[in-house]
């Protein structure tokens, strides 16, 4: 996931997607959890916290997203407290944080923007080891501005965002470059091993930054593939892994509406939740008919439903408004 802040205090459920063979035909029908597990060891009653991430096994809480020294917050599966991660980057006088995702060995990847003293912008990938004793890669990446990260399962690094051109000084373009990938490829060292899609087929030439907020930003990936729901051009793309570009119709919102959350299962099913009139409502994708099917996720005591939040293997996380902030864990059978 990553994202702009969303602020509220949540818990976590996970809904079996094995279950989801029951109502496929139909689509549409309630989705019923099983099991808990609550966080413990870490306090977000202050409600600085915007909405943790599900990745790869562990729950990423951020906080001070858009400070000078942002503070990532680690759980495990069963909702234990890990450790925290603090991040801070050399000679910036301005930072955001735009995306983060955990790896299944632990590393952590941010991805960003900074600013120096000269007002000089760095757009940025970072790396940061699971030891927390090596220093962190940074992978800097102008004038490609990244908005979103996600590591897939075997620790390879994909990130959405737009490549505008370059500005004299390092400032911030406002054209972009057509022919630059949209959707970017890295190995475990921060190289770059791929590009997909470009960027005048889905985006007009002079894109405003702020189309890389919001629902452009929904990225997951997946044992084989990874996926990314593009608000600003209405279509969902799938990448495969032998390259593979994929592109369904996305879900049809309005003004006042956004898509909040992506899940990108191992067996291929793809849901996301839009937010619109203070009500969130999830879908999931018919692969068959290219349309969006409404899921009622059920979670008796615990309502009500927020958006997903990533998928664990054939699981989907769902985050839950309540008092206080705890996570519960719906797994899979």
């Amino acid at each position: 996931m990553n994202r702009r802040p969303r602020r509220c205090f949540i818990r976590m459920l996970l809904f079996s997607a094995s279950a989801f063979a029951a109502f496929l035909p139909g689509f549409g029908a309630a989705l019923t959890a099983s099991g808990t597990v609550t966080l413990s060891g870490f306090n977000f009653s202050n409600g600085t916290i915007p909405v943790p991430q599900w990745s790869n096994g562990a729950v990423v809480a951020i906080e001070g997203q858009t400070t000078l020294a942002p503070t990532l917050h680690i759980f495990d599966v069963h909702g234990n407290y890990l450790r925290t991660v603090p991040f801070t980057l050399d000679g910036a006088t301005w930072l955001v944080v735009r995306g983060y995702s955990s790896g299944p060995d632990g590393t952590i990847a941010l991805c960003g923007e900074a600013k120096d003293a000269q007002a000089q912008v760095e757009h940025f990938v970072a790396i940061l080891p699971p030891d927390q004793l090596t220093r962190p890669k940074i992978v800097r990446t102008y004038p490609y501005s990244p908005a979103a990260v996600a590591i897939a399962p075997d620790g390879t690094i994909w990130t959405m965002g737009i490549e505008y051109e370059p500005v004299p000084g390092k400032m911030l373009g406002r054209v972009i470059r057509p022919q630059a990938k949209v959707i970017r490829h890295f190995d475990h060292e921060g190289n770059q091993i791929g590009g997909f899609i470009p960027q005048a087929s889905v985006a007009p030439p002079d894109l405003p930054r702020p189309a890389l907020n919001g629902g452009s930003t929904n990225l997951a990936a997946s044992g084989d593939r990874v996926g990314w729901y593009q608000g600003w051009g209405k279509s969902y793309f799938e990448i495969a892994a032998d390259g593979t570009v994929q592109s369904y119709p996305a879900l049809a919102h309005g003004s006042g509406e956004d898509i909040i959350g992506l899940a990108l299962t191992t067996s291929g099913h793809v849901f996301v939740s839009k937010l619109g009139g203070g009500r969130v409502q999830s879908y999931e994708l018919d692969r068959t008919h290219g349309t969006w099917q409404p899921v009622q996720f059920a979670a008796p005591g615990a309502t009500p439903l927020g958006p997903v939040l990533g998928a664990a293997g054939n699981a989907v996380a769902v985050a839950v408004s309540g008092g206080g902030m705890s996570i519960e864990f719906f797994p899979s059978h």
